[in-house]
């Protein structure tokens, strides 16, 4: 295969040393090459503008703004990007956020290399890829158990719930996804009416127990701040 004709990918994760684990994988492939690494979501999308990439591997929980906002702004300004969303949160509430936001494809990080391998290839040639046990799952919502409310959040509502809920400011948030703090104000609100939920306990309580959220991940004190008023 000539240099020119491999996959182009770019990887998306805050760890370094996972990026590195990827690129080590996919560059044992003669077809696949590895030519740019973002560790957040705004250092993805401008690199994006600056190199071609055939396939973006983005992680959906990143610090600052999340894969599903770089997924939003990158097919804002490439309709065609290809994107595969590879995050240890492999559940069904967030795969349809990722899929809304534009992602091509998603793999929980607990899939064998090999299907990473066969995702990358299917998101070049133009096709959605899913495993199995998410297409299921997808498929099946009624059926497991899971609180379907993290359903009716929009793209943006479910990025602005997902960085509070990590621990992060309301003026944190605004400026990371360039919005007012009033407007991050009314969308937690809004996350709080479709959740049907009056406090961030309540909040902690229905992301864990929809998969969406590990507690140990919360920031000392982040179920104890008192509910946003408008």
């Amino acid at each position: 295969m000539k240099p020119d004709d491999r996959i182009r990918v770019m990887i998306v994760d805050d760890h370094a040393v996972v990026r590195s684990g990827y690129r080590r994988l996919l560059e044992q492939e003669e077809d696949i090459v590895v030519v740019a690494e973002a560790e957040t979501a705004e250092a993805a999308y401008h690199r994006y503008r600056e190199i071609a990439v055939d396939v973006c591997i983005i992680d959906i929980m990143m610090p600052g703004s999340s894969g599903i906002e770089a997924i939003r702004r990158i097919r804002a300004f490439d309709g065609n990007a290809r994107i595969l969303v590879f995050t240890m949160y492999s559940r069904a509430a967030i795969a349809r956020q990722a899929l809304a936001a534009g992602a091509t494809a998603f793999l929980g990080k607990d899939s064998h290399p090999t299907e990473m391998l066969r995702a990358v290839r299917a998101v070049a040639a133009g096709e959605p890829y899913l495993n199995h046990s998410l297409a299921m799952e997808l498929a099946l919502p009624a059926s497991n158990g899971i609180p379907a409310d993290f359903d009716a959040l929009s793209p943006r509502e479910f990025e602005v719930c997902g960085m509070y809920l990590r621990g992060a400011k309301i003026d944190e948030i605004a400026d990371a996804l360039k919005i007012s703090a009033k407007t991050v104000s009314n969308l937690l609100s809004l996350v709080r009416q479709k959740l049907n939920v009056e406090t961030d306990i309540a909040l902690i309580r229905k992301a864990a127990q929809a998969g969406l959220l590990d507690t140990q991940e919360l920031s000392p004190g982040a179920g104890e701040r008192p509910a946003t008023n408008d």
